[in-house]
């Protein structure tokens, strides 16, 4: 099996707390990110292995996953598994009973291309590693306070969906990233590249370090909305009530908040802007010539 599961929700949760003091900072107009964490937190000794699946899969498969607890996924070493031809799972928990793993179902559909795992369990106090190889599809829905984690992963489609649990997702290559929390935080770390829709609610924010694709969608009820790189031909950010916080903008894009303010540290191209809280502020950059502007205070005076 490998790797060792590691306190990554607990990382999770140190960065959302650096995000209130400023984890991405705005220091004279411009984003400083500080994504250096510090060592992860060891499991708790309570927690131990239960159980550990090895399957042989085709490549360029699905990992289809629903689940009450946190589960990471991450890529096989292509060293040691240059057929890319293995997925690995590993469940941790606290061994109570009932065992978490005898709610657990694990499944592969060779001619579907699909390993599914699926628990009826409503404890979620367990966690899952799943190692695959790093072109495979994504669909992974969490209940609860199950947190996600993504790392590294290459594909067609990826799908996260959380409810309270955070969804993180570090140096994602996909043509189309679809995420979507309903109270959960989302954190992107790294790059992620390809057409990306993120749908939060609630109080759920966004953090991102760097989004790039030909179209990028955000859209928030109450949470901060906060990018330090936004690269895309078109993209579209919209909040309630939530603030837009955004660093280095590329290409054709529209921010919008109602009661919120919107502050970008600098653009390129064209940017339209839309607020009711009468606030809104942008570094143009040092060669205006042919680049455009459109800002505008929405509804009722």
């Amino acid at each position: 099996m490998q790797g060792k599961l590691s306190g990554w929700c607990y990382l999770a949760e140190k960065v959302l707390a650096r995000s209130h003091r400023g984890w991405l900072k705005l220091k004279r107009g411009l984003f400083t990110s500080n994504t250096n964490l510090g060592p992860p937190e060891k499991d708790p000794k309570s927690h131990q292995l239960l159980r550990e699946w090895a399957l042989t899969v085709s490549p360029f498969g699905l990992l289809k996953a629903r689940l009450p607890y946190h589960i990471t996924v991450g890529p096989l070493d292509a060293h040691k598994y240059p057929d890319s031809d293995k997925v690995f799972l590993a469940l941790k928990g606290k061994g109570s009973n009932p065992d978490p793993a005898s709610h657990l179902l694990v499944n592969y559909d060779e001619a579907r291309k699909e390993v599914v795992i699926v628990s009826d369990d409503v404890d979620g106090a367990a966690s899952l590693d799943v190692r695959t190889p790093v072109k495979f599809d994504l669909d992974i829905k969490t209940s609860g306070n199950g947190c996600v984690k993504i790392e590294q992963m290459e594909s067609t489609n990826c799908q996260v969906e959380t409810e309270k649990g955070a969804s993180v997702l570090k140096s994602i290559k996909s043509q189309k990233i679809d995420i979507r929390a309903k109270g959960g935080d989302v954190i992107c770390l790294g790059s992620l590249q390809g057409n990306i829709n993120i749908l939060v609610s609630q109080e759920s924010s966004v953090n991102a370090e760097k989004l790039q694709g030909s179209s990028i969608n955000i859209a928030s009820e109450n949470g901060l909305l906060k990018a330090k790189y936004l690269y895309a031909d078109s993209s579209f950010l919209t909040s309630v009530a939530g603030d837009v916080l955004l660093g280095n903008v590329h290409g054709d894009s529209t921010l919008e908040t109602k009661t919120g303010s919107i502050t970008v540290g600098k653009l390129t191209f064209l940017l339209s802007l839309f607020t009711l809280s009468f606030f809104i502020q942008a570094t143009l950059p040092d060669r205006f010539c042919g680049w455009k502007i459109r800002a505008a205070v929405t509804g009722s005076s």
